[in-house]
């Protein structure tokens, strides 16, 4: 039935959801129909020296020492926002992840980046060595019969400093809140202005969200801005360095005949201090006791319909009860975190979840869910999936 709705929406030209938003503009300083513009820079330097030393008539040596200095990305006009270092931890405050209840920070705001001012420290630069040595076999002697009369045998290590391009670091700032509001509309959310099957793609004119009911402020900004729900918080660890890898190289080389030469070759390479961004969101099942409740309440499934949990996970099973509730039969107890936070329990869903074994899948529907955060606020155990 979807794939008919849908087709018969592309067909009648029906408009079930808008995308639009409301930039903040570089001179006026106030939201509205704007170009987004970025004016940013990012400074880098280097120097390099490299000498060869022939040791002997077939030994030779060589090294070198490169100097990379890359600054941090900095945002001229003045339309970046950051949540800080600490903002990052929210209610949890930093370094305490994976500990609820402890409730040491404070709700993440949006601050405006100073122009000039970059995301991270970059140092004073790395010193990255290069070394390497060629060494020429003479014709005769006991390795013969390996090296022939023309061999080298050659070998080299070197540190090279990455340097990420300004596109890849402008990333973190720019999903920050505050350089634009979205201001997106559908049928689904927004059934009072987007009345489903009334709206269609022929119209002068389309709805959307009233920005001011995002930001009380608008169109005149005032900072700090407050988090909105579901919007994403991003920014830079302050200590970043930057990222290296370390090659080394190992040959050798050997001529068979006047036209044909053989090599052996062995390249290895590892990174080090790599950047990689970090989900300090992550669903948490242990600390939290969810995962015993997750098992509590495939008991209580298991119970209901006469069998054992083992058989509960066999794909093949088929249940007459869809209810992982506590309904005092022997052996069940109360999952609150599960059926306080979902408001059932008989979700569907949430049963197949437990006959697959999906902790982390269940646990992972109630923060991201408005609703049901709501009811764990109400039940005053919200703490419990703080990170």
């Amino acid at each position: 039935m979807s794939d008919a709705a849908n087709l018969y929406a592309i067909v009648a030209g029906r408009v079930t959801q808008v995308t639009s938003s409301a930039v903040l503009g570089e001179k006026t300083r106030t939201y509205g129909p704007n170009f987004a513009v970025d004016r940013k820079h990012m400074r880098e330097g280097a120097a390099y020296a490299q000498d060869t030393w022939r040791v002997t008539s077939n030994l030779t040596l060589t090294g070198g020492l490169r100097w990379d200095c890359q600054g941090a990305i900095n945002n001229l006009d003045n339309l970046y926002t950051r949540p800080g270092f600490a903002g990052l931890f929210g209610v949890s405050g930093v370094g305490h992840l994976f500990q609820p209840g402890t409730l040491t920070g404070s709700a993440p705001v949006f601050w405006l980046v100073p122009p000039g001012t970059g995301g991270y420290d970059g140092g004073a630069g790395r010193f990255n060595p290069t070394v390497g040595m060629a060494y020429r076999f003479s014709g005769g002697g006991f390795l013969h019969w390996l090296t022939g009369d023309d061999a080298v045998l050659r070998g080299g290590f070197s540190i090279s400093t990455i340097r990420e391009g300004i596109g890849y670091l402008d990333g973190v700032w720019n999903v920050n809140q505050g350089r634009s509001l979205a201001t997106p509309a559908s049928a689904t959310a927004n059934p009072n202005i987007f009345p489903a099957g009334d709206v269609l793609f022929s119209d002068s004119s389309f709805p959307s969200v009233v920005p001011s009911s995002i930001d009380p402020s608008f169109p005149n900004p005032s900072f700090p801005l407050p988090l909105q729900s579901g919007q994403s918080v991003e920014d830079y660890n302050p200590s970043i360095r930057p990222e290296y890898v370390e090659g080394w190289t190992f040959g050798f080389q050997r001529q068979l005949s006047r036209n044909t030469v053989i090599e052996l070759r062995y390249v290895g390479n590892h990174g080090a201090d790599l950047w990689t961004t970090v989900n300090l969101n992550e669903v948490n099942v242990v600390e939290s006791g969810f995962a015993q409740q997750f098992a509590a309440a495939q008991n209580n499934l298991a119970i209901a319909n006469g069998i054992s949990v083992a058989q509960l996970l066999i794909p093949t099973t088929k249940l007459t009860v869809n209810n992982y509730g506590n309904q005092g039969l022997p052996g069940q107890v109360n999952v609150p975190l599960i059926t306080t936070a979902i408001g059932s329990n008989t979700d569907q869903t949430t049963v197949t979840q437990l006959m697959q074994g999906q902790a982390g899948a269940t646990a992972n529907a109630i923060p991201t869910n408005a609703t049901r955060m709501a009811n764990l606020t109400k039940a005053a155990t919200r703490s419990t999936f703080s990170r």
